[in-house]
């Protein structure tokens, strides 16, 4: 389903025969999530070259679904959460760290993602359907308990 670094999850709907709408997921395909994982590990963690980065995120994107259904179910607190996905993917790795410090990454995780550019291709595909009248919503998989960014 990816097309040049986005998803669109939807498809594209005649609107009065001349424009069309669209459906963007945002996480990964509005933005890298990647990117913004990095960011907030060099934040917390420094620059040391030894940490496992795309292992780190990978494994904190499969440890964030395992609970994500608990949150959704206000079965888990957004807080535990956080640090489970935090914590985990560095026992993963054979590393320990705190719940103080999975939160410190949360926290930097969340300006990085506050702050976060979209992708150029994303940009001029927005361009394009503001120029021709067509229009685009977005999809996200927010915790219910957890208050979407503001824009």
């Amino acid at each position: 389903m990816a097309k040049n670094g986005c998803d669109i999850i939807g498809e594209s709907v005649k609107n009065g025969g001349n424009s069309a709408n669209f459906i963007f997921d945002i996480d990964n395909n509005l933005y890298d999530q990647k990117d913004i994982f990095e960011g907030a590990s060099r934040k917390i963690f420094g620059d040391g070259d030894e940490l496992p980065i795309e292992t780190l995120f990978v494994r904190s994107r499969v440890r964030s679904d395992e609970v994500f259904a608990m949150v959704e179910a206000g079965e888990l607190p957004p807080e535990k959460m956080y640090a489970y996905r935090g914590c985990k993917p560095f026992e993963d790795c054979g590393a320990t760290l705190s719940d103080d410090r999975a939160m410190a990454f949360q926290e930097a995780y969340a300006r990085n993602q506050a702050n976060m550019q979209l992708l150029p291709g994303i940009i001029r595909i927005l361009d394009w359907l503001k120029a021709g009248g067509g229009g685009y919503g977005d999809y996200h998989q927010w915790p219910r308990t957890t208050p979407a960014p503001e824009n």
